[in-house]
């Protein structure tokens, strides 16, 4: 979106980045292959005809498929939906090749089988798929993409009063019974510190920004 009526950088003061969830690249049992190599390997052998869904257009699982059709050197066609569940439904039956979508929404798919987890498209592995390799272990870092929900306050709000709700909200986050709530639905806690949550913010900002404009994604 060219305009918008805020900037995102300076109309917020940053809290903390409570939790996120990343993206996993998922597909249906029914394809031959189960690992990024063979996926790459797959999509070359079948130019043109690997599709991928997303949630949208300008979606995190939009814009990490071109960066995964840029990174690799291989063809995707993106295949837009208007929310996850037909999106869903597609892939599992296979009408669709796969997905890239995050794992509060993925997880119990992979979990029941329904979907095969090929890649988390993260820095780490994912504490909720051990077995899964990420993107960097392939030699992809720059494939790390998915969700991420923090708190904010307007702009202006000042620095000590932000340091005190970001620890309040560190020591909710260590309560047992959230943690196992988070698990129990897929996402990574963070809970940063402001100062740390501006930097993240700034670098997501450019990020993002970069993949956009690389994929020449603009609003429908």
């Amino acid at each position: 979106m060219k305009q918008l009526p805020y900037n995102a950088l300076t109309a917020f003061a940053p809290i903390s980045v409570v939790v996120e969830a990343p993206n996993v690249l998922t597909i249906p049992p029914s394809l031959p292959f189960r690992t990024v190599p063979d996926f790459i390997a797959y999509a070359k052998s079948n130019p043109g005809k690997m599709t991928f869904a997303s949630q949208g257009i300008g979606t995190t699982g939009h814009i990490i498929g071109g960066m995964i059709t840029s990174q690799m050197g291989i063809a995707l066609t993106h295949v837009p939906y208007k929310g996850f569940p037909p999106m869903l439904a597609d892939v599992m039956t296979g009408r669709v090749g796969m997905m890239l979508a995050d794992t509060l929404n993925v997880l119990p798919r992979i979990r029941n089988k329904e979907l095969v987890a090929v890649a988390v498209a993260a820095a780490t592995r994912s504490p909720m798929l051990p077995n899964v390799p990420t993107f960097a272990e392939h030699g992809y870092p720059g494939v790390v993409a998915g969700p991420w929900f923090a708190v904010l306050g307007p702009a202006g709000t000042p620095l000590d009063i932000r340091r005190k709700l970001s620890l309040e909200i560190l020591a909710i986050m260590k309560i047992a019974s959230v943690r196992e709530r988070f698990d129990g639905l897929g996402v990574e806690i963070r809970a940063t510190a402001p100062e740390d949550f501006e930097v993240f913010l700034k670098s997501e900002y450019r990020r993002w920004g970069d993949a956009i404009r690389a994929a020449g994604i603009t609003p429908e």
